[in-house]
């Protein structure tokens, strides 16, 4: 089966400057991400959304893993992640869409956006992808909007599909839970 484009002939990530994400430092988080993703059924077939595609790591390495039959969907609240998304790795692979949700407020990365997290709906029809994927996407929004974003989650995966959602834990014995120096919000309920 042939897939997109061979190894290496995209160009390389943005830098964290386009949109501030989680940290790489060895540079193989999107490798790592793949590698989780074909543990739970991905293959080179599947169609494939990606919550918060930051800067495109889960999608440089799915270029060269799905075929011409796939197709690959990400969305973020970022606008220059989702403009150089769309400008480089777009144009050279058929199949694969990057969406801005521009109207989505978080306390991080949108703050002026006038849509909720709890009534977000995801721009694409129901029964629509084989696999679902977040990397530490929903740990920035509160309880309701998780609910919300389940809820989504569930309404987009084909029957027999599998949702791939990563969080961090915090430990109930932790009185003042932080990461990289930044407390982690409360959203009640345990």
């Amino acid at each position: 089966m042939q897939v997109r484009c061979e190894r290496g002939t995209l160009p390389p990530l943005p830098d964290r400057s386009v949109h501030k994400t989680g940290w790489d430092a060895d540079g193989t988080r999107g490798a790592k991400q793949l590698a989780l993703l074909e543990h739970y059924g991905l293959r080179p077939t599947s169609d494939v959304l990606e919550i918060g595609c930051g800067i495109g790591r889960l999608a440089y390495e799915l270029a060269s893993f799905l075929t011409l039959d796939a197709t690959y969907r990400g969305f973020d609240i970022a606008p220059r992640a989702i403009e150089w998304l769309k400008a480089n790795y777009e144009p050279r692979l058929p199949g694969f869409e990057f969406e801005l949700l521009s109207d989505v407020a978080n306390p991080r990365y949108h703050k002026a956006g006038t849509v909720s997290s709890e009534t977000v709906c995801f721009p694409y029809p129901d029964a629509s992808f084989d696999l679902v994927c977040a990397f530490e996407v929903l740990m920035h929004l509160p309880l309701e909007g998780v609910r919300n974003y389940l809820d989504e989650v569930a309404r987009v995966l084909r029957p027999g599909g599998v949702a791939v959602l990563t969080f961090m834990a915090i430990w109930e014995t932790e009185t003042e839970p932080m990461f990289s120096g930044r407390r982690f919000v409360a959203i009640g309920g345990g």
